[in-house]
């Protein structure tokens, strides 16, 4: 396997330390605890390899592949992998698990001369938690629909 620098990509990878518990009432009120995120470089597919390649089994989701001649990563089936975004951080340095682009869907295959890691894409929502957009405005206690109203509406058949 060989690992040419101009195929190599900038990533970060986040271990994952613990669950902690962020109320001290409810038990199952914990959260996954990462590392602080780590710079690496690696090769990274385009998209999921062909049905006739499975070197992680057929039963395995994944939509990528980091590969690497780097033995010494050390990334696990739960660990984080940023690609298109920069790691967030929390208040104590942690990297923030909901910024993350990938997870881990397989244990890594070791080979003799590298390593390859199969990720799973995590769907993100581009609308932030606290922001409510509402179709409905009030005016003097009326309400109005600000949808398009350009007559092709299922009643106008």
């Amino acid at each position: 396997m060989r690992d040419l620098k101009r195929n190599q990509r900038k990533m970060y990878y986040s271990l994952y330390i613990e669950q902690e518990n962020d109320s001290d009432f409810d038990v199952l009120d914990t959260v996954a605890k990462y590392s602080a995120p780590v710079e690496f470089k690696a090769s990274l597919t385009a998209g999921k390899s062909d049905s006739d390649d499975s070197p992680f089994g057929k039963d395995i989701s994944y939509d990528r592949i980091i590969s690497t001649v780097k033995k010494d990563l050390p990334i696990t089936e739960t660990s984080l992998i940023w690609y298109e975004t920069e790691p967030i951080l929390l208040e104590d340095g942690s990297a923030n698990p909901d910024s993350a682009d990938y997870k881990v869907a397989a244990a890594p295959l070791d080979g003799l001369d590298g390593i390859r890691i199969a990720i799973k894409s995590i769907a993100k929502s581009n609308v932030p938690k606290n922001d409510k957009k509402d179709d409905v405005t009030e005016d003097n206690g009326n309400k109005e629909d600000n949808s398009d109203s350009s007559g092709d509406d299922l009643e106008d058949w």
